[in-house]
């Protein structure tokens, strides 16, 4: 659509080089050089107002003058000056207008708001309800102007003037390191003269340009602008040097599972893909898109081990570390604010302040440097909203206070806290998106994510066999490892016991890590005497099973100190008693389970947590089955009676558990199952929990038949929106009949699925929707079924189409059929009875033409 040129590949002399006389080089002195006076002698800028605005009266020092002098203009003499060209270019835009209504007056019948807001970048919320340019800053100036260039579409030649306009941008965007004040002098010498040039300005009217400018220079500006003017230099400057610091120590490196050691972050990342949760076809991206989108708040959801922290603290190190990274999608941001939801310490923005800005908020004061800091492009990374298990206060604040178009708010949350999330954000009439992390599922990518870590691992292994291993998988195996955690899980089992990973099951996946932990465990205690030895540690994982457990219950994915200790109280009390073991130290056996994630504080304590949400549930499964086999007390009994509160990861142990018992203990298994049943119900089981658990047990028709009961006396529709759904209802239907199956589904889903399998097996009413392309080769099935259509909508192109629907149509079926080419359906109406028998039938042809039909 545009014209506008990319910089590299203009012929237009860069700025500074041009042999074109500048307007402002004899007779304007320079707003960054020698006309202001040196620190210390001038009113403008003295270091006596720094002083004060900092709360101190020690001498500035030469990087802070340098700071001072171009402080004027990075933030006030670039931008009035291009405002002024603005109002030029705007020069028939009413006063009351906003930038959006002029922008569709403009365009007249041809605006399209979605285009519009893309076009616009960041900037769109500003250009909704901003009237004058003296509310745009630098950024929002440069895109409208390319918004303006776009539609207008005249005949002027745009591409110096853009050149100059986007060089301007960027520096006046750049660190105010010393010495910088120059290039951006030239920068703005230079797009002063090309704009005088591109809207054709009069001699007189130059020279009043001239003579403003430097009337602004002498005049300087007020004492209370100067503080926060001071303020933000300093935020940009120092705050960013100490951002970076915070950063680079606290996420450089990882530790890798089971002691292996260290490995380098960004050596390891694996730039992972996300799908908009309202985007057509599940498309998947790259993470960076996200950065596209113009809402200012952006909710990344993934379950846990997706990769959500991870992609957080990488985000964090590129703009961190963009002088020698490419990450075009940080350019536009000033400062960084990390913020992790599982830090208690954290509660405010005062504390956010103190971990990330401490020298800088001592030397400015706390309001200062908070009310700076929401005057700048800041990019808020919120990791683990759903662990916000304390106050909300700094969720809260960053929600009311990044009022500007320009502050960006990414948050991550397991998927059960995007609804609350989203409910918060809408109450103060945030708009907000949501992107969902999306899983690992192509071998090529699991193969990819394994070749950076394995490069990364001490030993002797051989160059691709932690790969080659993988790629020997059955692929049912394989997809238990779409998440990028249980692929390190995966690595790291090999790195220890190459051996020890065969014929392996999804329930081997976590005993061979339980293993990997026990001997692990045996190693830290090998200069202990201790009999029985193998019993102890069975015994001190009961212990962890249990508070795995409960923690579960709870929804607790990371423990504080505070938990640890009671644990370690229960380990040692176990010891004594059982044991008469004393002098074990429990921290040992504790941390061969537990990985410690260290404080983004000094004075914060650290936290603790399982490597994976998996082996925190195979723990807990481990204790239910042995309280099971052991004990004569019901499952709600030995539950102590607790309120089963509904959290997908407790309602997954339970189904764990059904599926050992089913295939380990068959006997047991139907012992317990009224039991096992009432415990999900009352856990909170969904339509979703019993479709996973026919999943889990698919080889085990016990578990299916007996699902497949609890779903038909309790819910009168089976649904499937998906291949998942369509797999578990063909398992359950040879078992038993919904009063009404409903599937609403792309037809491309239905392909290759148990799609078949399924109307084979059906027996009664049907709904079937199928929009937005023709499905005629997934409707085959229906002839000589036992369905009766309720309802049908989707598109057909076919007779032969036509002729499949019709068998299951009845003189209570509601059709809504969209044509893709014109069929005589008066004859078809006829041909087929079913359609002429319907009860209600609604069509429209896609081509608009809709002559010679009924």
């Amino acid at each position: 659509m545009s014209t506008i040129p990319s910089p590299g590949t203009s012929t237009i002399p860069s700025p500074g080089t041009s042999t074109m006389p500048s307007p402002f080089t004899s007779t304007i002195p320079s707003p960054f050089t020698s006309t202001i006076p040196s620190p210390g002698t001038s009113t403008i800028m003295g270091p006596s107002n720094a002083a004060t605005a900092a709360g101190s009266t020690a001498s500035l020092g030469e990087d802070v003058s340098a700071t001072l002098k171009s402080v004027m203009g990075h933030l006030e003499l670039c931008p009035k000056y291009v405002r002024k060209f603005l109002h030029k270019e705007c020069d028939d835009k009413d006063s009351s207008e906003t930038y959006k209504d002029y922008c569709a007056r403009l365009l007249g019948p041809f605006f399209d708001y979605k285009k519009w807001k893309n076009l616009c970048s960041i900037s769109w919320e500003k250009f909704e309800t901003v009237k004058s340019p003296n509310d745009l800053d630098m950024t929002a100036l440069e895109h409208i102007f390319r918004v303006l260039f776009i539609i207008k579409k005249d005949s002027r030649n745009i591409s110096a003037f853009i050149i100059q306009l986007k060089n301007l941008k960027q520096l006046w965007n750049a660190e105010m390191e010393p010495g910088a004040h120059g290039k951006l002098e030239a920068a703005l010498d230079a797009f002063i003269q090309e704009a005088c040039s591109f809207y054709s300005l009069p001699a007189n009217e130059i020279q009043d340009l001239q003579n403003e400018l430097q009337a602004d220079i002498q005049a300087g500006l007020f004492p209370e602008e100067k503080r926060l003017q001071y303020a933000c230099a300093c935020l940009v400057k120092e705050g960013r040097d100490m951002m970076k610091k915070f950063i680079q120590s606290h996420f450089e490196t990882e530790d890798v599972m089971f002691g292996l050691g260290k490995v380098k972050r960004t050596d390891v990342f694996h730039e992972l893909e996300v799908m908009l949760r309202e985007g057509k076809n599940g498309e998947t991206l790259s993470y960076s898109t996200i950065f596209e989108s113009t809402e200012k708040f952006i909710i990344v959801s993934g379950v846990a081990g997706a990769g959500k922290s991870t992609l957080m603290e990488n985000i964090a190190l590129q703009f961190a570390n963009q002088q020698t990274t490419t990450s075009v999608h940080l350019q536009d941001f000033e400062i960084l604010v990390y913020i992790q939801c599982r830090n208690h310490i954290t509660k405010t923005m005062s504390d956010v302040l103190k971990q990330q800005f401490g020298n800088v908020r001592a030397k400015l004061g706390e309001e200062m440097v908070l009310e700076a800091l929401f005057k700048l492009r800041v990019l808020f990374l919120i990791d683990g909203y759903d662990e916000y298990s304390h106050t909300m206060t700094v969720l809260q604040e960053v929600i009311t206070k990044t009022w500007q178009a320009n502050c960006r708010v990414i948050i991550t949350t397991r998927p059960h806290g995007v609804e609350p999330l989203g409910k918060l954000l809408s109450w103060d009439g945030v708009d907000f998106v949501e992107f969902e992390i999306a899983p690992l599922t192509e071998l090529e990518q699991q193969l990819k994510f394994i070749e950076k870590y394995e490069k990364c691992l001490p030993g002797d292994l051989p160059t691709g066999a932690v790969q080659e291993k993988f790629r020997t998988l059955r692929d049912p195996l394989k997809s238990l490892f779409t998440e990028p955690l249980k692929l390190l899980q995966f690595c790291n089992v090999y790195a220890s016991y190459p051996t020890i990973i065969t014929s392996w099951t999804e329930e081997d996946v976590a005993r061979a890590t339980s293993q990997v932990y026990q001997d692990l465990l045996k190693k830290k205690l090998t200069d202990a005497s201790y009999p029985d030895l193998d019993i102890v540690i069975d015994d001190l994982y009961l212990v962890i099973g249990e508070a795995a457990l409960e923690f579960l219950r709870s929804d607790t994915l990371t423990f504080t100190e505070n938990h640890v200790k009671e644990v370690q109280r229960k380990c040692r009390a176990t010891l004594q008693t059982e044991h008469g073991i004393k002098d074990l130290d429990t921290m040992k056996v504790l941390s061969c389970v537990l990985k410690m994630k260290r404080p983004l504080t000094r004075k914060g304590q650290p936290t603790y947590s399982f490597s994976h949400e998996a082996d925190q549930k195979y723990f807990a499964l481990k204790w239910v089955v042995h309280k099971l086999e052991r004990s004569n007390l019901s499952v709600m009994e030995f539950f102590d009676e607790m309120e089963l509160t509904t959290h997908i990861s407790f309602l997954e142990v339970l189904q764990c558990v059904v599926q050992h018992l089913s295939v380990k203990s068959p006997k047991l298994f139907e012992k317990r199952w009224p039991e096992l049943k009432k415990a999900l119900q009352e856990a909170g089981a969904t339509y979703n929990t019993w479709r996973d658990l026919v999943l889990r047990c698919s080889d085990d028709l016990s578990v299916v038949r007996r699902v497949a009961e609890v779903l038909e006396s309790s819910c009168s529709e089976w649904r499937c929106q998906n291949g998942q759904d369509l797999d578990a209802v063909a398992l359950m239907l040879p078992h038993e009949q919904p009063r009404l199956l409903k599937v609403v589904m792309h037809p491309r889903d239905l392909r290759n699925t148990r799609w078949t399998e399924v109307i084979q097996h059906r027996q009664g009413r049907l709904l079937l929707r199928m929009e937005n392309e023709s499905c005629d080769d997934v409707l085959g099935p229906l002839r000589n079924s036992r369905c009766t259509l309720e309802h049908f909508r989707g598109t057909i192109s076919t007779a032969s189409g036509l002729a499949d629907l019709a068998f299951a149509v009845t003189s209570s079926t509601t059709l809504g059929i969209t044509m893709t080419t014109p069929l005589p359906l008066d004859t078809h109406l006829k041909e087929y009875s079913g359609l002429g028998e319907c009860g209600q039938l609604n069509y429209n042809c896609s081509l608009g033409n809709t002559q010679g039909l009924v």
